[in-house]
């Protein structure tokens, strides 16, 4: 088994709770309609990895064929006034903590506090 990249996360918005994964060209994540077992293991080892969930159901998009896309647990994002606060794993944020919080100022830019 070659040691290449499989997948890789394309971005990352914590504000919209939603994290979209790249899929390697050499995976094959779809056949007659259905997810393959390739496919699938690839989703598991996102979700232990990142400590996400699938965004939708039909996380498997065919207009977007290499792309899928998680959101962190919804029970782990709490809103309190102008701050959010998101759960995620801590080896993400180079924190020992188990959350950040995330500002959205007046102009729209997020702040993001470890």
């Amino acid at each position: 088994m070659s040691s290449s990249v499989k997948w890789w996360v394309e971005k990352e918005s914590i504000d919209r709770n939603l994290v979209v994964v790249g899929v390697s060209p050499a995976i094959v994540l779809e056949d007659k309609g259905g997810l393959t077992s390739e496919g699938i293991s690839i989703i598991d080892e996102v979700k232990a990895l990142l400590g996400v969930e699938e965004y939708f159901a039909g996380v498997y998009n065919p207009q977007t064929p290499r792309t899928l896309y998680f959101q962190y647990p919804t029970q782990k994002i709490m809103r309190v006034g102008e701050m959010v606060r998101v759960n995620i794993p801590a080896n993400l944020l180079k924190t020992t903590k188990d959350y950040v919080t995330i500002k959205k100022n007046p102009d729209g830019s997020v702040v993001i506090i470890p």
